[in-house]
């Protein structure tokens, strides 16, 4: 079924699905509240990254709960540190709706930066897939 679209000064735009309006309209709001934080590991940032997760798993309860499920999958088949350090696996992994909007909401913000990493997923241990870091 092709994507519904409108057409504004000859431009084609795609229509997002309502879902993706109601969690966007979502998501703002709380970051909107709480004062716009820049910082997802300040108290204010770590409430909108709570209210990300809340609206993906709620919206998407099958996408989440198959993405559990590949996160522990991975942890089972998990490396030693040296050989993740190495082949260059990655200590955290996010659901890519959520890695994209987190992208958006805190532009300033290397998700994929090891350090930074290290003290996300203490914040937020859902998102660790290595046991040990």
């Amino acid at each position: 079924m092709p994507a519904k679209s409108i057409k504004l000064n000859n431009v084609e735009y795609e229509i997002p699905p309502a879902e993706a309006i109601k969690i966007t309209q979502y998501i703002v709001g709380i970051w909107e509240k709480v004062g716009r934080p820049n910082d997802p590991l300040s108290k204010t940032g770590q409430v909108v990254v709570k209210a990300i997760i809340y609206a993906y798993e709620k919206t998407y309860p099958i996408e989440w709960s198959e993405w559990l499920e590949e996160r522990k999958e991975y942890q089972n088949n998990e490396l030693s540190l040296y050989e993740q350090i190495k082949t260059g696996r990655s200590a955290a992994s996010y659901p890519m709706f959520i890695y994209n909007i987190l992208r958006k909401v805190f532009p300033q913000t290397d998700f994929s930066n090891r350090e930074f990493i290290f003290k996300f997923v203490k914040q937020f241990p859902v998102f660790q897939v290595a046991r040990r870091i």
